[in-house]
């Protein structure tokens, strides 16, 4: 009945909708398992949304009617299911390294969940050492140094999911100031006070 799709920049992009009890797909869904897929019916395009189910919240109103929320998490979240192995690169190529983490992501899950590097610049080099971490995590470090910056994005091609990396932007950005009152609709902000220190020795 109702569908949100929130795209992020070097996220992971989510979907959330709801399903009512007499919808053919109630009993079918199944978190971390279920893969979901949108495509936009009035502009084409097929690709608005692949991911899978994270959470089902089951709801029932007061008037009896009963439905459930569903979160869905982006296939960049592929890349939380698997860690990655040791490695020390020094002046390594932006390529290599990509290539490495996605070698080991690929080593260690099914091939529903496997990724190839895409576009790449050849150009450009850094030294990082990295190893024992989710792939995702690692990624993010990698793109978060000094020397690389840049965006990520996953692309499909005749059914194969690729990262494309870019040391700028894909969009190539936009002068548009954001302004409250004027173009911005809400913004909420959430604290996760399980992720706070309490004591540290």
């Amino acid at each position: 009945i109702t569908g949100t799709i929130t795209k992020a920049v070097n996220g992971i992009d989510s979907f959330s909708f709801r399903i009512y009890s007499n919808n053919a797909g109630w009993d079918t869904l199944e978190c971390l398992k279920t893969h979901i897929h949108v495509s936009d019916a009035i502009t084409g395009d097929k690709d608005v949304f692949h991911g899978r189910v994270l959470t089902m919240s089951p709801v029932q109103e007061s008037s009896g009617l009963i439905y459930k929320d569903v979160q869905c998490e982006g296939e960049l979240s592929y890349l939380q299911d698997s860690t990655q192995f040791y490695h020390n690169q020094r002046s390594t190529p932006y390529r290599y390294i990509l290539t490495k983490m996605l070698e080991d992501h690929n080593n260690q899950v099914d091939n529903s969940k496997k990724i190839y590097l895409g576009q790449c610049p050849t150009g450009g080099s850094v030294t990082f050492e990295w190893g024992y971490g989710k792939t995702w995590e690692t990624l993010q470090d990698f793109l978060a140094l000094d020397s690389t910056g840049g965006e990520i994005r996953l692309r499909y091609s005749e059914g194969t999911r690729y990262l494309d990396y870019t040391k700028d932007t894909f969009s190539g950005g936009s002068d548009t100031v954001i302004e409250a009152g004027v173009n911005l609709i809400a913004l909420t902000q959430t604290i996760d006070p399980t992720a706070m220190v309490t004591d540290l020795y």
